[in-house]
């Protein structure tokens, strides 16, 4: 459990959770004692929160909202922690009504019990504006949002994700009542926070996670808007992930691009994306591998759909143009780019001119060393991937543009999730039922 505990206060969701299943399963034995199965639940759920796993983390919260008040009472941290967890889950599923009274006791109890500065006060202060902004009482909601925030300055939880959690839900509520510019304001304060914990060489279990979410009124939710063929992108400490899906019948394809806007190389370790439904509990579309039929007319279908859209139609082609691109604005157009199947492009091939080959003496002694015996404990290859990620190096204004498919089981609304080092990129689509014509 305190592994479980460890990996979820760093968000390395999915260590986290099988840790504390383990935990889980131990606490359940006949020598364990009660509260230890109502921490490993509690921690167990709070990771289905971050996860974003709203379903799950409301059944955890119930099972602890029982048994945490026979066991310590009904001013006890652990039954005001179930009430918070419920009320979040219920907030998140859409169900306001639920929510209410369970974040409005949970808070009661925690002014009870904890300091006036203490960080899970703050926590509920926030979840308690966001149900009031969204059932329409904006003064109650603004009040109780400030007071949290206020709160979560001063302890902002590991990483200050937390407090760039609280940034957003403020930025959603701003929004929702029209005050675009303070939306704008928190949303830039809780991406910064981000930004700081964004790691492109590990995955999450080494540098903790950190979740990016494509959503309307967010600065860095950015999009070529279509009808058809809405290709969204968003960026982070100068990478940009793009990505669309195309309708191709029987078969849908994903399109993800990933570009390198700033004028440093960069190192990338790519993840397994996935397609899955956009409701819980997000069942995957069954990807179709690439040697069980045909990529090249699959992949000459999804031409023909969008060869007449520029943006889309200079993803799928390789280049070795050199150009700029702007950190802002919409720019697919420039730049070198290796298009095929994601995360299988290979390596690029270069050509040395005649005279590099000259035998000429390296005053930097190079043919001396290049004979010199090197351990092989030393050699370290590029293109050996690391806690399974695919290792990738774009150089400055480079991108890479992948391919997928996935058996296509008519669904309107699909999310395409895009790991990126320690960063899980998230894209809702809206699909609509219907072939478009070639």
């Amino acid at each position: 459990m305190q592994a479980g505990l460890k990996a979820s206060e760093i968000r390395a969701d999915d260590d986290a959770e099988s840790k504390l299943l383990e935990a889980i399963k131990e606490a359940k034995k006949l020598y364990a004692r009660p509260e230890q199965l109502i921490a490993a639940r509690l921690a167990l759920a709070d990771v289905y929160l971050h996860e974003e796993r709203y379903i799950p983390a409301s059944e955890l919260f119930q099972q602890c909202m029982d048994q945490s008040r026979r066991q310590y009472g009904s001013e006890s941290p652990q039954y005001a922690h179930s009430l918070h967890g419920a009320a979040s889950a219920a907030f998140h599923q859409g169900k306001f009504a639920k929510a209410e009274p369970l974040i409005r006791e949970a808070l009661e109890i925690r002014k009870k019990i904890l300091d006036k500065r203490d960080h899970d006060l703050g926590e509920s202060y926030i979840i308690l504006g966001a149900v009031a902004g969204a059932k329409g009482w904006s003064e109650e909601a603004h009040a109780a949002i400030q007071h949290g925030l206020e709160i979560l300055e001063d302890s902002p939880g590991t990483r200050s994700l937390d407090l760039a959690d609280a940034l957003r839900e403020a930025a959603l509520f701003y929004h929702a009542i029209g005050k675009r510019s303070r939306s704008r304001e928190y949303f830039e304060r809780s991406y910064s926070l981000k930004d700081k914990s964004v790691n492109f060489e590990q995955p999450p279990k080494i540098a903790g996670g950190v979740r990016l979410r494509w959503e309307d009124g967010s600065p860095r939710s950015q999009e070529f808007s279509d009808a058809d063929f809405p290709l969204k992108y968003i960026a982070t400490n100068q990478v940009r992930v793009a990505c669309t899906i195309v309708d191709c019948w029987e078969i849908v394809g994903v399109l993800i691009c990933i570009t390198n806007i700033g004028d440093k190389r960069v190192d990338l370790g790519l993840g397994k994306a996935n397609l899955t439904e956009a409701a819980e509990p997000y069942k995957p579309l069954l990807l179709v591998p690439e040697n069980t039929f045909d990529y090249r007319r699959r992949e000459r279908t999804m031409w023909d759909y969008t060869y007449n859209r520029p943006w889309l139609a200079n993803i799928q082609k390789t280049r070795v143009v050199r150009g700029f691109v702007p950190a802002k604005g919409h720019d697919m157009f420039r730049g070198p780019n290796i298009f095929g199947i994601y995360g299988k492009w290979g390596g690029t091939q270069r050509i040395l001119p005649p005279e590099k080959f000259m035998l000429n003496r390296s005053p930097e002694g190079l043919e001396e060393q290049a004979q010199a015996v090197i351990e092989e404990d030393l050699v370290r290859s590029r293109n050996q991937g690391a806690f399974g990620l695919v290792p990738v190096t774009l150089e400055p204004f480079e991108s890479r543009t992948g391919q997928l498919f996935y058996l296509n089981p008519r669904k309107e609304e699909l999310m395409i999730t895009v790991p990126v080092g320690n960063v899980i990129f998230t894209f809702p689509f809206h699909a609509p039922k219907r072939r478009f014509p070639g």
